[in-house]
C-alpha cells in the first residue's frame, strides 16, 4: 500500500482498504446533532497533531508534538491560572505514549456519555463540515479515539470502527476510530465527582459551557470527558 491508502482490519479480522487525507487536512466532530450536542472537536494533522474544541472550558488545544512532552493548554492564559493556579497557557504535559508490537500509538481518547449534550456555547462554530456521531444509549458512552502509527508500521488492529486518517509530514499516520460501549458505574461516578470539584455552573438562561474531565500520565494516553456542566 502506498502511503496515501490504509488497510483497516476490525477485532474480526476483516479488512477494509480506506484513502488517507495528505497532510494539513482536518477532521471536525461532533456527538449528538446540531444544538443537542457534544463540544465541537478539530484534529489537524501537519508535523505534530493539534486537537482543539470549542464550548469545553471556552477553548482548549492539546498538542501532539513530534518530538518532546505533549501537553494540554487553553488559548487564554488567564483561563490556564484559574483552572490550574499556574502562570502559562499549558495546563499539563505529560510523556508519549510507547508505541505497541504494531507500531501504533493511542495518543487520545474523547469519551462523550449518554445524557450529557447540549446546545453549543458558539452556534456560529457549527457553520462548518462536521461529522455527526450518534449519541450514545443508556448506560454507555461514545469513544473517538486518535492513534499515530509510525513509518512502514501499517498492519494492525483496531478496537473500533475507521473514521478517517491523515498522512503526517513525517511519514506517520494520524488514525482517528469511534466506538460505543458500556460506562461503568464507578466511572461514572468518578467523572461526576471530579466534575463538581472542577466545573463552574452555568449561570440559568446564559451561554452553556461543556466541562471537561481528564487522565493523563506519563507513557499513558490521555483521557477526556466530555460533559454537560452543572446549572
Amino acid at each position: 500500500m502506498t502511503a496515501s491508502t490504509f488497510i483497516s482490519r476490525d477485532l474480526t479480522g476483516n479488512e477494509t482498504v480506506v484513502e488517507l487525507r495528505r497532510p494539513g487536512g482536518e477532521l471536525r466532530f461532533s456527538v449528538g446533532r446540531a444544538g443537542e450536542q457534544s463540544g465541537i472537536w478539530k484534529v489537524t494533522a501537519r508535523a505534530s497533531v493539534v486537537v482543539t474544541t470549542r464550548g469545553i472550558a471556552k477553548d482548549a488545544k492539546i498538542t501532539l508534538h513530534r518530538e518532546g512532552d505533549w501537553w494540554l493548554a487553553f488559548h487564554r492564559k488567564n483561563r490556564a491560572q484559574e483552572l490550574t493556579g499556574k502562570f502559562g497557557r499549558a495546563a499539563v504535559s505529560w510523556k508519549p505514549p510507547a508505541p505497541n508490537v504494531a507500531g501504533w500509538i493511542h495518543a487520545l481518547s474523547v469519551w462523550v456519555p449518554h445524557d450529557e449534550l447540549s446546545r453549543p456555547y458558539d452556534d456560529d462554530d457549527t457553520s462548518g463540515e462536521i461529522t455527526w456521531l450518534d449519541a450514545a444509549v443508556p448506560g454507555h458512552q461514545v469513544g473517538i479515539h486518535v492513534v499515530v502509527v509510525k513509518p512502514n508500521h501499517v498492519q494492525g488492529r483496531s478496537d473500533g470502527a475507521f473514521m478517517d486518517g491523515f498522512t503526517l509530514n513525517d511519514g506517520r499516520l494520524l488514525l482517528i476510530y469511534r466506538t460505543h460501549q458500556g460506562l461503568l458505574p464507578e466511572t461514572r461516578s468518578r467523572i461526576n465527582q471530579e466534575r463538581a470539584k472542577s466545573c463552574v455552573p452555568d449561570n440559568p438562561g446564559g451561554p452553556e459551557t461543556r466541562c471537561l474531565v481528564g487522565e493523563w500520565g506519563d507513557y499513558r494516553p490521555l483521557y477526556l470527558w466530555d460533559l454537560a456542566s452543572p446549572h
